[in-house]
């Protein structure tokens, strides 16, 4: 049986993740945690990329997973390919979707404009109150500024080199969907290029949000990634 961790994105908690872990075949045992500050964790303290990483270790540690293989959605992935390059031997393979790479200061600053709690109320009140009910431990206005830091961290020196990505062994496949308005296709093909064992997956009319993907399409390139993570697939 293989062991297979879920990693949610910004603004994201493990719920997001259940249909995912459904759609797989049961021979995976699934793993999905809740990120520092996010869902029910109760963490409320700063947030930048290095609590996201020191997160995944604690997990593997603390279940007793010497390697997994590993989807991340979004920010899930950056933070799991940051992961990956500081402990190779515990990713066995992989698989990012909706990954944003560029993190040049004003490409930025336009993802933290969008983390205003005050204008998410007033024009997104279904979202702002979801994220209400989500985020029952930090608090989604907390959380939102956290988020907002980790960005902002990005930015300013925490975002991966191409020299960095370069010495990254793990076999990655970068997941973009071709409807996807908030990470191009130029950023994923670039990072997969870099990557010694990257490959770029094309997943047609499959937009960012991961509630609105084809949860069936993606559990299919997935799975077909874990049996073999170093070949190239197209969707």
């Amino acid at each position: 049986m293989k062991d297979i961790l879920l990693l949610h994105g910004a603004l994201g908690d493990v719920s997001q993740l259940y249909e995912l872990g459904e759609h797989l075949n049961p021979s995976y045992k699934v793993h999905i945690l809740d990120f520092s500050g996010h869902g029910k964790n109760g963490y409320d303290g700063p947030l930048d990329m290095e609590i996201l990483v020191r997160d995944i270790k604690v997990y593997l540690d603390g279940h007793g997973l010497q390697s997994v293989y590993v989807f991340g959605y979004s920010m899930g992935g950056y933070a799991a390919l940051k992961f990956a390059l500081l402990e190779p031997d515990r990713i066995a393979g992989l698989f990012t979707y909706g990954t944003k790479f560029n993190w040049e200061r004003e490409a930025a600053m336009k993802e933290i404009s969008m983390l205003d709690a005050e204008v998410m109320e007033q024009k997104i009140p279904a979202f702002a109150e979801q994220l209400k009910l989500r985020h029952i431990g930090r608090g989604w206005r907390s959380l939102l500024e956290g988020t907002a830091g980790i960005m902002l961290g990005l930015a300013d020196g925490d975002a991966l080199t191409d020299e960095e990505i370069s010495c990254i062994s793990t076999p990655v496949c970068i997941g973009w969907g071709t409807k996807d308005r908030m990470v191009s296709l130029e950023e994923s093909a670039h990072v997969a290029g870099v990557l010694p064992l990257g490959r770029l997956l094309e997943l047609e009319a499959q937009p960012h949000p991961l509630d609105k993907v084809d949860i069936k399409v993606l559990a299919d390139m997935l799975e077909r990634f874990l049996a073999n993570p170093p070949d190239i697939y197209t969707a």
